[in-house]
């Protein structure tokens, strides 16, 4: 079983795998607008990797209510143990083999699977403060699914 702090653990390491990830891409392509497009990615993730850790550090043991249903505990399971974001050896070899156009396409499905996650978050949490800031990160993930399909259409 996961309580909300556990799972707001696991949302700051995918933000900082995130805030790797883009940060990698900034430095593997040189195009000023995609360097710094990256580079604002990484920038977003790691706002947010501190957002959670806020929350994490704000919740009281009212929040330490533990997520009891079979089924979802399976399903929270596989975002536990598939990380969101390739380790560092994997994405060194991957971002060597991969275009813009496919690192976008990455970007995008692993920033609607954070979406997921973090809906999954947001129901157990009970502070109104922490649900807040949650559905702001939720809402700033879709913006960064919007940038990416934008950033993909100039380039394609």
């Amino acid at each position: 079983m996961f309580s909300a702090k556990e799972l707001l653990s696991i949302a700051v390491r995918v933000e900082k795998d995130g805030e790797e990830f883009y940060r990698k891409l900034a430095e593997r392509f040189e195009k000023p607008d995609i360097k710094e497009f990256f580079s604002y990615m990484a920038r977003q993730e790691a706002e947010h990797a501190r957002t959670f850790e806020s929350i994490g550090e704000e919740l009281g043991v009212d929040e330490e209510t533990y997520l009891n249903l079979e089924d979802a505990e399976e399903y929270l399971k596989s975002f536990v143990e598939g990380r969101f974001f390739p380790d560092a050896a994997t994405m060194e070899k991957y971002l060597k083999e991969r275009s813009v156009e496919e690192a976008i396409d990455f970007s995008i499905s692993v920033e609607k699977e954070t979406i997921i996650f973090y809906y999954e978050i947001l129901e157990l949490l009970k502070n109104e403060r922490a649900k807040d800031l949650v559905r702001s990160i939720i809402n700033q993930e879709k913006q960064h699914v919007v940038k990416l399909l934008r950033i993909k259409g100039m380039i394609s």
